[in-house]
């Protein structure tokens, strides 16, 4: 004889000041709360959301609300001076990535946003929805970083350089290189001078005319060897 575990029913009611927040919000709730069922209704400000499941899964999930309530609160409203407080763990759950906080605020920093890293909290100007967005793009980018760049540091160099410039890392280390902003000892890259300082001279350098077209030329050359790979490839 099967015994069904009893099922619990809870009630919890968190603020959401603005309710053009509202769906972004329940798609959060529905990636994170999987062990469970809910239901959520929404009045002036205030949301009851009714979970549905065992008791130990219920429980568990009225912390995970609670949490991801105060969260999102900071992140959707900013203070008094404009900026937004976004939490490690929040944009963790919105991208599916993992970029850390101080690479984000030096990509948000060369953008035009004012940011900072506080503990586990990145403190900016700019909105969650431009955050997963850049987020979305340094994951690629760190994609194609060789394995010879070990140094937080040095990838969040090249981070922010690839991002404000659209160069491929390769390009950007060999500039580096050549401009010694880089030195490379034991098949690692290490920096000569501060991030910052590199980042600005980096991006200086890679925003000349010159330098654009001989990337662009490099790019029209390995996709042109590339094609000569290819038909060799179904010529054998």
């Amino acid at each position: 004889m099967r015994i069904l575990a009893k099922t619990t029913l809870k009630d919890i009611f968190v603020t959401l000041p603005d309710k053009k927040h509202l769906q972004f919000f329940i798609e959060l709730l529905s990636d994170t709360l999987r062990f469970v069922e809910f239901s959520l209704s929404y009045k002036l400000g205030s949301m009851k959301i009714r979970l549905i499941g065992d008791r130990e899964s219920v429980m568990q999930s009225i912390e995970i609300v609670k949490t991801l309530s105060r969260m999102f609160s900071t992140s959707v409203v900013p203070d008094k001076e404009g900026f937004y407080a976004h939490h490690l763990k929040l944009i963790q759950q919105v991208t599916t990535k993992i970029v850390s906080l101080e690479s984000i605020a030096t990509v948000l920093n060369v953008s035009g946003y004012s940011s900072r890293v506080i503990d586990q909290t990145l403190i900016s100007k700019a909105k969650i929805g431009e955050i997963k967005e850049i987020v979305l793009q340094l994951y690629e980018i760190i994609q194609q970083i060789p394995n010879k760049v070990r140094i937080q540091a040095m990838k969040r160099v090249i981070l922010a350089v690839c991002y404000k410039t659209q160069f491929l890392p390769d390009f950007v280390i060999d500039k580096g290189l050549k401009n010694n902003y880089f030195r490379e000892h034991k098949s690692s890259l290490s920096l000569t001078e501060s991030p910052e300082n590199v980042i600005g001279k980096l991006i200086n350098d890679l925003s000349k005319e010159e330098v654009k077209n001989e990337y662009n030329k490099s790019i029209s050359n390995s996709v042109h060897s590339m094609r000569i790979l290819s038909r060799f490839v179904e010529d054998k």
